[in-house]
């Protein structure tokens, strides 16, 4: 019987290899095409006076905070105005980020998981609030960042040059154009800086002068603003590393610089923020309403915000940063922490309803309602921070049930894979463990070391996973080749060749059962299908690597040609080796292991 089970294994394991690759497939797909419950049509925050009479933004993509604080004229923003350090959580793909900082929601909120989305999801935005509030936003940059933004902007101005090194010089004078239009003015003007990324894109091996001329430009359109009238700005949407890939939590990714400087900014301030506070910052600035399903705040510690009601005015000017609307006086700290305060109790209130969780959001702002709405920036943090451990319970406890209900499933598939565990082991074999525990040591140290992943989405080198796959499907494939030969070695006492493959087989089963063990674990703890929530993004990787790797049982090595069932090989492999090594006795004898 026993020898009979290593040619079952050859064919249920080639089968369950190509049903695991569909469910990997179906996996990413959920992730990827994830849908947000939560982005239902729900008022946003009240407007309120600007702090500033425009504000332009300087998108730098790919700009690492390292990098940032080797620019001089960066450096010179900071000692004038506020340093922040934001933390972008992943995914830190392009287009997720960019829709975060522009609507203050996380991927799980505004539902942009990858660059494949197309456009902006249905989430409110901070350039649609400043349309709607009767200003004009102007967007400098590329075509794709144009095709991602569509009708959210009045006016989008695109950069063509196809040469690199000059395609934001193409963006400055295009966007001082912007600047010095008192026909069309804009109140939020927004310009993308490609060079840096680019220089990484290109693998260029020099990219200290994408660096400095990047610096130089940002210095040629400071020079151009009334910072007494105007705030500027300068950002990333994330950064990347020196291959040029992104979407993890590697510092080097999730970690950026925010820098503002000018009117409505505190010299000297710094800290840190998330990458969902940077919209409601932009609202407070321009007095705009925070976009509706925002879970950020403003940046406190970096703005001027009056207690009081000043009578200080914001004039008109003749310079590029000439004011759009003219307002009597600047906003005032209750209007500012009211104003957020009410925007995300609406919020909170309605994404309790999407997860099927009691409301709370309301009764924790009727506690600090007062004392927010005379100005206390301590009930107001008190607000926030009460607000946010209630989501966590509730997520909590929305999980907590959704998980009793896979635990039937989790307990059924441990006591399988224990099963299979056990009747290998009364076998009376060595050689299937070890083979486990060779190939696990392997290719950890293959992938962690020698290829330099880190569970991470940056593994992918961009925002679609094929060629990932594919290559994590080969690599452990010859792992696997070459740990069943060296078991394959040693059955040269086995009874005859079906038993050595019997043995060589166990071995394949033992590794596939360790990979199906964590597939196991992250079914039980974040389902299969993402339809409320998203999960941990290491937690993804890892399981879609272990998917992988039993998937390479069933390899494509040419898309035209069918899959090679790699179990069928190591089946062969076994045998020829078997006759080579195997050790007689007696004449027409085997030794067998006892």
């Amino acid at each position: 019987m026993r020898r009979i089970i290593g040619l079952v294994l050859v064919v249920t394991l080639t089968i369950f290899a190509t049903l695991v690759e569909n469910y990997r497939n179906n996996l990413w797909v959920s992730y990827r095409d994830y849908r947000s419950p939560y982005v239902a049509d729900i008022p946003s925050g009240p407007a309120r006076p600007p702090l500033s009479a425009r504000v332009v933004t300087i998108l730098i993509r790919g700009l690492r905070l390292s990098t940032s604080q080797q620019m001089p004229t960066l450096n010179a923003l900071r000692e004038k105005g506020a340093s922040f350090i934001i933390q972008n959580e992943p995914p830190t793909f392009r287009l997720p980020v960019w829709t975060t900082l522009i609507s203050g929601a996380s991927t799980e909120i505004h539902g942009v998981t990858t660059n494949q989305a197309g456009r902006l999801s249905n989430s409110s935005s901070i350039f649609r609030e400043v349309q709607l509030s009767g200003g004009s936003v102007a967007v400098i940059g590329s075509q794709s960042l144009g095709d991602t933004l569509g009708a959210e902007v009045q006016r989008f101005e695109v950069v063509e040059n196809p040469d690199i090194t000059q395609r934001d010089d193409d963006a400055v004078r295009i966007g001082l154009d912007v600047l010095r239009d008192s026909q069309n003015p804009a109140a939020l003007i927004c310009i993308e800086l490609t060079a840096i990324e680019d220089s990484l894109d290109a693998h260029l091996s020099d990219s200290d002068a994408a660096i400095s001329a990047t610096d130089a430009r940002i210095r040629t359109i400071q020079e151009k603003l009334d910072l007494a009238t105007t705030t500027l700005i300068i950002m990333s949407d994330r950064g990347l590393t020196l291959p040029g890939s992104d979407g993890g939590g590697e510092p080097a990714t999730a970690i950026t610089p925010f820098i503002m400087s000018g009117a409505g900014i505190a010299v000297h301030s710094q800290g840190l923020l998330q990458s969902i506070d940077i919209a409601p910052t932009l609202a407070a600035l321009m007095g705009v309403p925070i976009p509706a399903h925002s879970q950020g705040e403003p940046a406190l510690a970096g703005l001027v915000v009056p207690v009081t009601q000043p009578q200080s005015q914001i004039t008109l000017s003749s310079a590029p940063s000439s004011t759009l609307v003219v307002t009597s006086t600047m906003a005032p700290l209750t209007a500012l922490l009211s104003g957020s305060a009410l925007q995300l109790t609406t919020f909170y209130e309605g994404w309790s309803e999407a997860i099927h969780q009691p409301r709370f959001a309301s009764e924790i702002f009727r506690a600090q309602q007062s004392a927010i709405t005379n100005g206390d920036t301590k009930a107001y943090q008190m607000f926030v921070d009460d607000l946010r451990a209630h989501a966590v319970v509730a997520r909590n406890a929305r999980f907590t049930a959704e998980r009793s209900q896979r635990l039937p499933i989790l307990v059924g598939i441990a006591l399988f894979l224990l099963v299979i565990a056990g009747i290998t082991f009364t076998a009376h074999r060595w050689q299937p463990f070890a083979g486990a525990l060779l190939y696990a040591a392997v290719w950890y140290g293959l992938y962690t070391v020698v290829l330099g992943y880190h569970f991470s989405l940056g593994d992918f080198g961009g925002s679609e996973p094929g060629i990932f796959f594919t290559s994590i499907a080969r690599d452990s494939t010859v792992v696997l080749l070459v740990v069943t030969i060296l078991i394959a070695l040693t059955t040269g006492r086995h009874e005859d060749g079906l038993d050595a493959i019997a043995t060589v087989m166990s071995s394949v089963l033992l590794i596939t059962c360790i990979q199906i063990g964590q597939a196991a674990w992250f079914y039980f703890q974040w389902g299969a299908q993402f339809t409320w929530s998203l999960p941990d993004s290491a937690s993804l990787v890892t399981m879609l690597v272990a998917l992988t790797q039993v998937s390479g049982l069933s390899l494509r090595l040419v898309p035209e040609l069918p899959n090679i069932p790699i179990p069928l090989i190591i089946a062969f492999l076994t045998l020829i080796i078997f006759t080579v090594v195997r050790h007689r006795d007696t004449p027409g004898q085997y030794g067998r292991l006892r």
